[in-house]
């Protein structure tokens, strides 16, 4: 903040030390964030490809998880083929084995995991952020403060950037927090900013 109102450089403003003089008024930058948050974070296409990047990349760590049992167990057995302390390196073999087995067992015998992203995610955070914005029109101060405070919990750090005599907003949320309270029903803990 340079003055009650607006944004722009402190060292343009009290020291003179840069030449950045472009400024933006409070109201536009808060409506300007407004707008990328309801409209940009969780755009459904967007969200699309990040779900499935998401799931390509839970699979893969799956897969790794797996393997690492397999790849453990077979160090141990070329230990034990070159000679190595073969009573140890069976008991920890056969403890290895055990457990392969009851992991086995448990995935046979576990339920369908719950998806780990709902597909309906990006419209439930937009109609969220919808009742937000129309919170913040209220009459009663109270509901805009609470939706304010909610609103500030979905932005970590807001870049403004000069560029051609403007200024840039780069808005930079948690999604895997949001997500998570979306997912949960729990919603993200409020900070103020």
């Amino acid at each position: 903040m340079i003055s009650a109102t607006s944004f722009g450089c402190a060292a343009a403003r009290n020291k003179g030390t840069c030449g950045n003089r472009v400024n933006i008024r409070r109201d536009r930058l808060e409506e300007r964030v407004l707008h990328a948050l309801r409209h940009h974070l969780m755009d459904p296409s967007l969200f699309k490809d990040f779900c499935d990047e998401f799931t390509r990349e839970m699979n893969r760590l799956r897969m790794e998880g797996r393997a690492s049992i397999d790849g453990d167990l077979d160090i141990l057995l070329n230990l034990i083929l070159r000679g190595g302390a073969a009573d140890k390196i069976n008991a920890r073999m056969v403890a290895m084995e055990t457990r392969k087995k009851e992991l086995e067992q448990m995935l046979a015998a576990a339920d369908e995991p719950p998806p780990l992203l709902h597909s309906n995610m990006a419209h439930h955070y937009r109609q969220q952020l919808d009742e937000l914005y129309q919170a913040l029109q209220e009459d009663c101060e109270a509901k805009r403060l609470e939706a304010a405070e909610v609103i500030r919990s979905l932005v970590q750090e807001i870049i403004l950037s000069p560029e051609e005599g403007e200024l840039k907003i780069d808005v930079r949320g948690d999604l895997a927090a949001h997500c998570r309270s979306l997912y949960t029903g729990k919603s993200p803990p409020g900070r103020r900013a």
